[in-house]
């Protein structure tokens, strides 16, 4: 079933076409003797479409007429499906008086006049799809500053060339940009945000997954440029040496529907390899510019699809100042302006597919996981939306739970804790951390600070922190840089989404910063920490409470203005249990 409006009609007028294609070729074939050359120019074959014998010429002229409607379909995608048999109406009326006229100056038979016809309109739109094809090659270049790509060649395989005027591109870019849609609205993104996305995607790579920056003549396909690109592991230097004189700053090409060059380039190959996927997958794409593409990106993406929209003109310039990184005034805005506008009409005769966004999103759950970068590192579902309940023993879930509206958000010592929280939080001295004493608190580090509570927790939350080929020492850091410390003593990244058992490290507090450990996800993002030097609840800030700790409901948009860091090891999983505080 088709997703776009049209398109059944289009692959009507196209399947004319080819039976058309199909009988002049065997005609010609037994007149000739030979096949049809495979470069044929589209002009031409335009013009031999036009010199049917006039007994064919009922078929020829509805055929080509056929032709012009799909061309037409593409053309006015951006009028409403209601216009559409008024306009075609209108059209076929300025098709029969051109016939008439040509019959009435000509001499000739009606039949004849619609082949006359039929040939000079479709050469036009040859010629005009011919220019408009080149025109959008050039506005696929990556950076606005690059000069026009000399081709290699002239023409392209008679199969890429039908492909590309039975309008199978078009159609092709229009269903990826509901797969989207689809997506994006799940996020939170609006149909605005969604269409600015996809038009400055379209103005970089064309919508093409398997787009490679110079090698503009393989569209939609993984060609013998491509693969000889894909062999010289993209660098610019063995692909094209006048372009890597050019254009020194650039070492790896870019590379699909975001043209991601240099180390963006290798994360996406990296990323796909990990998926066990080829980069050039659309799929693949979507989920790596969520969780896979480098940490700025991924964030300003979100950001972007999280605020609240506005026209699409605007929200394409914002995204082009934000995760495209050109700054305004900019000479490709009005394009990627235009290319927002069309397929925000394409959204707008849309409906999302559900299914899809599924598939996608919670393929990324899972690599989020993987990535350690969201709330669902530690969250396993049992395929039916159900969290599996032996995984978290006798725990409370992340991304549940609320606090209460009413509650004052202090500091609060384990005898002030608010009965509504005691239910999220946890008790260190189950993981072995004594009360009052250094008992089980890491050696080396200075008592009472946050730094203390934040190493010495952590290590006992995961005991296997020493192993595997690590090194054995703990890794040192003030508050600032816990997170960033841990993150590389694993080998692995800091996120700037939490996760129950993640460390924190906050830099705004003081040169030093502030560490400390999640201990809960609510269902509003807002999260539920246990610290350590806390004035008057714990550690030095609290005479007589040395080797103590405390807890805060830190709010979402506090942690999220402050740009905090969180770590939790992939696949770990803390060791510690509820306390039986009630």
């Amino acid at each position: 079933m088709n997703l776009i409006p049209g398109i059944a009609q289009a692959n009507s007028a196209r399947k004319k076409l080819n039976e058309l294609n199909k009988g002049k070729k065997e005609s010609d074939n037994a007149d000739k003797g030979k096949a049809e050359e495979p470069s044929e120019n589209p002009l031409k074959k335009g013009v031999k479409i036009m010199a049917g014998t006039a007994t064919g010429s009922n078929v020829a002229g509805h055929a080509l007429f056929g032709l012009m409607l799909m061309k037409m379909l593409m053309m006015l995608k951006g009028f409403a499906m209601a216009l559409m048999s008024k306009v075609l109406g209108v059209f076929g009326a300025i098709f029969n008086a051109i016939s008439s006229f040509i019959a009435g100056v000509l001499g000739v038979a009606a039949a004849i006049a619609n082949v006359i016809t039929a040939g000079v309109v479709a050469i036009s739109i040859a010629v005009v799809s011919a220019f408009g094809y080149g025109v959008a090659e050039e506005l696929t270049m990556k950076d606005d500053s690059f000069g026009n790509c000399v081709p290699e060649r002239t023409v392209v395989r008679s199969g890429s060339q039908d492909y590309l005027l039975d309008g199978a591109l078009e159609v092709i870019r229009e269903e990826n940009a509901v797969k989207v849609w689809s997506v994006y609205e799940r996020l939170g993104g609006s149909k605005e945000q969604t269409a600015a996305v996809l038009g400055n995607l379209q103005h970089e790579s064309g919508l093409d997954p398997t787009g490679v920056e110079t090698i503009y003549n393989e569209p939609f396909e993984i060609g013998p440029r491509k693969l000889s690109a894909m062999s010289a592991g993209f660098l610019v230097s063995k692909i094209d040496a006048k372009y890597a004189a050019k254009y020194p700053a650039i070492k790896y090409v870019g590379i699909g529907l975001g043209q991601w060059t240099n180390g963006r380039n290798t994360l996406l190959v990296k990323y796909a390899q990990s998926q066990g996927a080829n980069w050039y997958d659309f799929d693949t794409q979507i989920k790596f510019m969520l969780e896979g593409d480098d940490s700025l990106r991924k964030r300003q993406l979100i950001d972007f699809l999280e605020t609240a929209p506005s026209n699409v003109e605007k929200e394409t310039e914002r995204f082009m100042n934000t995760w495209i990184g050109l700054s305004s005034p900019n000479k490709s805005l009005s394009q990627r302006i235009k290319n927002s506008v069309n397929l925000l009409f394409v959204l707008e005769r849309s409906t999302t597919d559900t299914a899809y966004a599924d598939s996608i999103l919670s393929s990324v759950n899972v690599g989020r996981s993987e990535g350690n970068s969201a709330v669902a590192a530690y969250y396993q579902d049992d395929g039916c939306g159900n969290p599996i309940k032996s995984h978290y023993g006798n725990q409370s879930i992340d991304g549940t739970g609320e606090v209460p509206a009413d509650l004052v958000l202090v500091p609060w010592s384990r005898e002030t804790l608010p009965a509504s929280l005691r239910a999220y939080a946890k008790n260190p001295e189950d993981a072995g951390l004594a009360w009052g004493n250094a008992t089980g608190w890491a050696n080396g580090i200075i008592a009472d600070q946050c730094a203390a509570l934040a190493h010495s927790y952590f290590m006992r939350l995961y005991p296997d922190w020493n192993q595997g080929g690590r090194q054995t020492e703990r890794p040192y850091g003030d508050g600032k840089d816990v997170a960033d410390n841990w993150a590389n003593h694993y080998d692995q990244a800091v996120s700037g989404i939490p996760a129950a058992g993640a460390l924190f490290s906050d830099a705004t507090t003081s040169r030093y910063g502030h560490t400390g450990i999640v201990q809960h996800v609510f269902a509003n993002g807002d999260i539920l920490v246990i610290e350590q030097n806390i004035r008057g609840v714990s550690g030095r800030n609290a005479p007589g409470l040395s080797y103590s700790w405390s807890w805060r409901v830190i709010k979402k948009d506090r942690y999220e203005k402050d740009h905090w860091k969180f770590f939790k090891p992939i696949d770990g999983v803390p060791q510690w249990i509820e306390p039986e505080y009630i």
